[in-house]
C-alpha cells in the first residue's frame, strides 16, 4: 500500500482559529518557541501568513513555513518594558502608604517581540553601514550645482534621483530610477564608523539617514535600500525614508522578493533551489538569508518543519 503524498498547494487558504490551536499546542515542542511564545506571536504570524496568502508567486507551504521560520529567527528580539509592582520591606511584604494601599514601584522587565519587522540588535556595534549618511532629493537647483562637480550633469536628467554625501565625504549621484549615474573620485559605498565627519558631509544640505538593518530580514546598506525599493516598484521611497522597511508589508515584501527570485540579500539562492516537489531542503535553504551563521542552520530548519505542520493542520 503506497502512501499518499503530502499536498503542499495552499490554494484555499488556511482556518485561523485551527492555526492559533495549532501554535498552541506545539508552545513547548522547541527551545525557542518555548523561549520566545508570546501571547502576540501568533497574531504576528497570522498577519504574515495573510501576506503570503495574497501573494500569488507563493504556491507552496513550505515555502511559507520556511519564511515564517526566518522571521521567527530573525525578527524576534527583546524589550525593556516598565510596569508597576509594590514596593517590598521587609520580609517582602509590601510596604503600606498612608492610605493602607501597598505603593508601588517602577519595574523594568525584559519581554520577546516575535515576529515583528524589527530594527537590527545591537545597533550600537561598529560596522560601517550604520554610518550617518545625507540623502537630498534632486531638484532643479541641485542640477546647476552638480554641473560644477562633473560635465556629466551638463546633459544627464538626474531629477528626482538622489544626491548622496557619506560621513567621510564620499558623494554618489543616483537616478530616479535606482542607476549610479556619479560619484566622487575613489568613493566606495559605507564610510567609517568612528572619527568626525569630513565638511563635504557637514556643510551638505541633506535628511541624515542610518541604514542599519530593518525588517525581517535586515536590510543594511543606503545601496541595499535603493536596489530593494527599485526590485519592489518602488522608486526610491525606501531610500528617502528608510523606517518604510519596518512596516509589514513592506518587509514582508522584501523578503518574498528575495526568497522568490534569488535578488538582492538571498546571493541568487531561492526558495525554489531548496524546497521544490519532493525536495524538502529546510537545513540548507538558510544560505538565503546568512550562510555564514552555521549555528542557525539546524534551528531555524526545525522552526520551519513546526510551521510546516501547523499550516497543513490548519490548511482549508
Amino acid at each position: 500500500m503506497t502512501t499518499p503524498q503530502t499536498d503542499y498547494s495552499h490554494t484555499g487558504g488556511f482556518d485561523e482559529a485551527k492555526f492559533r490551536a495549532a501554535f498552541e499546542a506545539r508552545r513547548k515542542m522547541h527551545l525557542y518557541f518555548k523561549v520566545r511564545y508570546t501571547n502576540a506571536a501568533a497574531t504576528n504570524a497570522w498577519q504574515l501568513i495573510q501576506m503570503m496568502q495574497a501573494d500569488s508567486r507563493v504556491t507552496d507551504v513550505r515555502w511559507m513555513a520556511y519564511m515564517l521560520a526566518t522571521a521567527f529567527w530573525e525578527a524576534s528580539h527583546t524589550i525593556t518594558e516598565t510596569v508597576q509592582v509594590p514596593k517590598l520591606g521587609k520580609g517582602k511584604k509590601p510596604v503600606l502608604g498612608p492610605d493602607k494601599q501597598p505603593l508601588m514601584v517602577d519595574k523594568h522587565i525584559k519581554v520577546w517581540e516575535v515576529m515583528v519587522p524589527i530594527d537590527e540588535i545591537a545597533v550600537a556595534n561598529k560596522r560601517r553601514y550604520k554610518a550617518p549618511v545625507k540623502i537630498k532629493k534632486i531638484e532643479s537647483d541641485d542640477v546647476v550645482l552638480l554641473a560644477k562637480l562633473s560635465k556629466i550633469f551638463q546633459s544627464a536628467s538626474v531629477l528626482g534621483g538622489a544626491w548622496i554625501v557619506e560621513k567621510d565625504g564620499d558623494q554618489f549621484v543616483i537616478g530616479a530610477t535606482g542607476t549610479e549615474v556619479w560619484h566622487s573620485k575613489k568613493a566606495a559605498v559605507g564610510a567609517a564608523f568612528a572619527g568626525g565627519a569630513s565638511a563635504t558631509y557637514t556643510h551638505f544640505h541633506g535628511d541624515e539617514h542610518v541604514y542599519f538593518g530593518r525588517g525581517y530580514v535586515q536590510l543594511t546598506w543606503w545601496n541595499n535600500y535603493v536596489a530593494a525599493g527599485v526590485s519592489l516598484g518602488r522608486g526610491l521611497d525606501l531610500l528617502f525614508d528608510p523606517l518604510l522597511v519596518k512596516q509589514p508589508q513592506v518587509a514582508y515584501d522584501i523578503m518574498a522578493h528575495g526568497m522568490l527570485t534569488g535578488d538582492g540579500f538571498a546571493n541568487k539562492h531561492k526558495l525554489a533551489d531548496y524546497i521544490i516537489g519532493s525536495k524538502t531542503d529546510y537545513f540548507n535553504a538558510r544560505k538565503m538569508v546568512n550562510g555564514g551563521d552555521a549555528a542557525s542552520y539546524q534551528p531555524i530548519a526545525d522552526i520551519a518543519k513546526l510551521f510546516e505542520e501547523m499550516l497543513l493542520e490548519a490548511k482549508l
